[in-house]
């Protein structure tokens, strides 16, 4: 039998949104102080940056990606093939935000493409492997995608939550970014599970 198991665990620690007592403008740049300088989460791999912040109605993620270079030192530019409502942005160059909660089993899965455009769908059963992309929450988002990297901001109301089915003071969420020609890269917290399925 086995006589010895070595585990490598990761606990990652809670995350928590720094509170703002303004709103904060969406405009794809992170450029307001509120949003501060140090990241609340990081995805190694890609050295993505993740920003969470609230007020009273929003929740404000930002996220900010150095841009990609190639073996022979050029970058690389964005993938923006995506367009439109409910667009395949997992395709492109994006970033995908999956929040639940921990009292149900919905979750709300938004996406947004380098090119702005957008993804939303509720899952209300995750071992389903489906989710309703008929489902149309009220949130809004602006990229900028370029030389310098990706930025997204995405501001979601508390009520489109709310209006979901989610604890606004119980929210797990997990990132996923994805690389068009490579790879993707997932920071789970507890939430959904994230998308594994086209």
């Amino acid at each position: 039998g086995i006589r010895k198991a070595t585990f490598k665990l990761d606990f990652r620690k809670p995350l928590t949104a720094g509170a703002t007592a303004q709103p904060l403008t969406i405009d794809g740049k992170l450029a307001e102080p509120a949003w501060g300088a140090k990241a609340d989460a990081i995805l190694p791999f890609t050295k993505t940056d993740v920003f969470i912040r609230h007020d009273a109605d929003h929740l404000y993620l930002g996220v900010k990606r150095p841009a990609v270079v190639d073996r022979q030192g050029k970058t690389v530019a964005w993938s923006k093939t995506a367009n439109g409502a409910d667009a395949a942005v997992w395709e492109d160059d994006s970033w995908e935000v999956f929040l639940a909660d921990t009292g149900s089993d919905k979750v709300v899965h938004l996406g947004v493409s380098a090119s702005g455009a957008r993804y939303d769908a509720l899952i209300a059963d995750p071992s389903a492997k489906s989710e309703d992309r008929k489902w149309n929450g009220a949130w809004t988002s602006a990229v900028t995608a370029d030389d310098s990297g990706l930025t997204i901001e995405m501001a979601i109301p508390l009520k489109t939550l709310a209006d979901a089915g989610l604890q606004k003071d119980q929210l797990g969420v997990n990132f996923q970014i994805n690389q068009k020609d490579i790879s993707g890269e997932i920071l789970k917290y507890n939430g959904g599970e994230g998308r594994n399925w086209k």
